[in-house]
């Protein structure tokens, strides 16, 4: 079968709904990241956009996030060389903080 997905959103396939091919169309462009592995059987803590095993990691991921330890701003927009200066002037502030 096929389903309209809207724009910026995420869809779970599973085995049997696709056996062997996923189809993409678009009108006017689109993105496809497809990842696939074995489930983790693991505890899930979901906040904003950080998943974590437990709450105590989500707050600290949280924290980390905030102190700038998952990296610096991105626009999608940059041009390589500014991005590369943003993140040599990025990890040269946090290690002066630390």
């Amino acid at each position: 079968g096929s389903e309209l997905l809207g724009v910026h959103r995420t869809a779970t396939l599973s085995h049997s709904a696709f056996p062997d091919e996923v189809r993409m169309a678009s009108s006017g462009g689109a993105d496809l990241l497809l990842l696939a592995g074995a489930p983790l059987r693991e505890p899930v803590a979901m906040g904003a956009n950080v998943i974590m095993n437990t709450n105590i990691e989500l707050e600290q991921a949280r924290l980390d996030l905030q102190r700038g330890y998952f990296g610096p701003d991105w626009s999608h927009t940059e041009s390589d060389q500014s991005w590369q200066q943003t993140v040599k002037t990025h990890w040269q502030n946090i290690t002066e903080i630390n």
